[in-house]
């Protein structure tokens, strides 16, 4: 975001996105928008993040509320954690693969 699109943002406030994280999309943040994720968990009820960079967009996270959860057995939690576990290997050897891929060019 440039800052023409930050100071077109401070006078246009409506052209800011909102976004909740729920129970439903939880995953997906946390597997592809790590920053915004880790930002918005630690935020306190009316209070505002610092400014931070998620997806090449300079972003600043507002926790309007909270839906307390309390605690899940780890049954209950036993396929989210799984996934999980498995993202993070499979991306460990995506990222093998591609450090010891051996790339051609053909002319």
């Amino acid at each position: 975001m440039t800052g023409k699109n930050v100071d077109e943002l401070l006078v246009n406030p409506e052209k800011a996105a909102e976004e909740t994280i729920s129970e439903e999309n939880k995953r997906n943040y946390l597997k592809y928008r790590e920053a915004f994720f880790e930002h918005a968990n630690k935020l306190e009820v009316g209070k505002f993040s610092d400014i931070f960079i998620d997806q090449g967009n300079y972003v600043i996270v507002y926790c309007s509320n909270r839906i307390e959860r309390g605690y899940k057995s780890l049954t209950e939690v036993h396929d989210e954690v799984y996934r999980m576990t498995m993202d993070k290997q499979f991306q460990v050897y995506i990222d093998r693969l591609s450090e010891s891929a051996d790339v051609q060019y053909l002319d």
